[in-house]
């Protein structure tokens, strides 16, 4: 893609953090804007928070999507909207998907008390059931969902962020229903991160300091940084660890994409009706998946972003986004 700009890192040790290459005032009046139609849509719960993608390797169109309420229930639904099941009544604070291969989904989730738990797909009509969990004790403040190169899986394991600024990588042993944690590895993060999506050995993340909000990017070695656009409150990353990565960026007054390399905005998005689908103009919150979901448009994944305006869920095709900025 010749729109994305390369540079050169100049190593000064693991885990330095680069020098933040500086934004002094963001002025959205001077971007270009991109059309992105609709490609799916459903109704869901008034009350919805967060979303979190089963994939099923073996039958793609099996997948499994996670709801979070507001009330921390969890409930499980397929693709297209149908059957809501309950997974848990009340309590949780953050969901994310343990990726596996030929085996039943499973997920995690952080509780109010700051422990994990873990549910395993149950049945085939996707229902889940919690786990034996087994594990040392850790205090999350939430995940960093995962979405590698599509077409590949990152399996049997979790990236958690810590009241501590840690980000640890968590590997997981099951046997029937019991789950065994281990740390396989612990990366120190800068400090005031909110939000993390991580891809191969990348991990792209937010901070807030004041009225600043600021993009990192840990490109498996150094974090470097950048001033991202005022209000940026989540982030999702397609393409991660390729010259053509792209994160998209949702801010209280609209959505945008920036380059995966040196982070500068390029594009503000549009959302708009798709060929039976209505757009959106303002999304509350925002999730991602790299997986084959049902093959068709969402081979490579999508981007779900949950409607400000009304009780809907709305999907954007990830391929369809990646080709829409490369032909810019």
């Amino acid at each position: 893609m010749g729109i994305f700009r390369k540079f050169v890192f100049i190593s000064m040790g693991s885990f330095l953090l680069a020098n933040c290459t500086q934004q002094a005032d963001f002025d959205e009046s001077s971007l270009s804007s991109i059309d992105l139609r609709a490609t799916h849509a459903f109704e869901i719960q008034d009350d919805a928070q967060e979303l979190a993608y089963i994939a099923n390797d073996v039958a793609p169109w099996l997948g499994r999507i996670i709801i979070r309420t507001q009330a921390g229930a969890l409930l499980s639904t397929d693709i297209e909207g149908r059957a809501f099941q309950s997974v848990a009544k009340s309590g949780f604070t953050h969901i994310v998907e343990v990726p596996r291969i030929g085996a039943p989904g499973i997920f995690l989730a952080s509780t109010e008390n700051a422990s994990l738990v873990a549910f395993v797909e149950s049945g085939n009509k996707g229902g889940f059931s919690q786990m034996l969990y087994s594990g040392e004790a850790l205090t999350p403040i939430g995940f960093c969902a995962n979405t590698p190169m599509a077409g590949k899986t990152m399996a049997d394991n979790a990236l958690l962020l810590t009241d501590n600024a840690q980000l640890i990588t968590l590997g997981f042993s099951t046997q029937d229903n019991v789950i065994e944690q281990r740390i396989d590895k612990t990366i120190p993060a800068p400090a005031d991160i909110f939000a993390c999506v991580s891809g191969e050995s990348h991990v792209y993340a937010l901070s807030r300091k004041k009225a600043q909000t600021i993009l990192h990017h840990y490109d498996g070695t150094n974090w470097r940084k950048h001033n991202a656009p005022p209000g940026t409150h989540a982030l999702v990353v397609l393409n991660s660890g390729t010259d053509n990565a792209l994160v998209l960026l949702l801010t209280e007054t609209g959505l945008f994409i920036a380059d995966g390399q040196d982070l500068q905005v390029l594009f503000k998005l549009n959302i708009i009706d798709g060929l039976s689908i209505r757009g959106l103009s303002q999304a509350q919150a925002m999730s991602a998946t790299s997986a084959n979901f049902g093959g068709g448009a969402f081979r490579d994944g999508f981007v779900g972003l949950l409607d400000a305006d009304s009780s809907r869920v709305v999907f954007i095709s990830a391929e369809y986004i990646t080709r829409q900025i490369s032909a810019q």
